[in-house]
């Protein structure tokens, strides 16, 4: 069981609670962690979505870095922070929406210091 480290689709990108040190970084060393500790008869239990396998959570972390690559190369490239949201990073992983707009800012802001 995943609880909130894996979202579905259908839900949006995944919460973490940023105010309370939560990050992209430690979404995806828990997605490492957890990969480490199951094999491929695994069933993994998203805390919203379908009922999955290894290679489904694989898949979800290598979205989630591939959202951060996005993000982080944006920054690199000197795009703000309404800019790289206008990007939709999280495209193709998560519906646009106020609470995706919201998610890729705080990984903006994450990797913006």
């Amino acid at each position: 069981m995943t609880g909130d480290l894996m979202f579905g689709y259908e839900t949006g990108p995944p919460y973490f609670d940023d105010l309370n040190g939560g990050s992209a970084r430690g979404m995806i060393a828990a997605a490492d962690t957890l990969l480490g500790l199951i094999n491929e008869q695994t069933i993994v239990v998203p805390g919203h979505g379908e009922v999955t396998d290894r290679a489904g959570l694989q898949i979800y972390r290598d979205r989630l870095v591939s959202m951060r690559d996005h993000i982080t190369a944006a920054i690199a490239r000197g795009l703000s922070e309404d800019e790289v949201v206008a990007l939709r990073p999280t495209e193709g992983f998560a519906h646009a929406g106020r609470g995706t707009d919201r998610w890729v800012r705080i990984v903006y802001r994450e990797y913006h210091r």
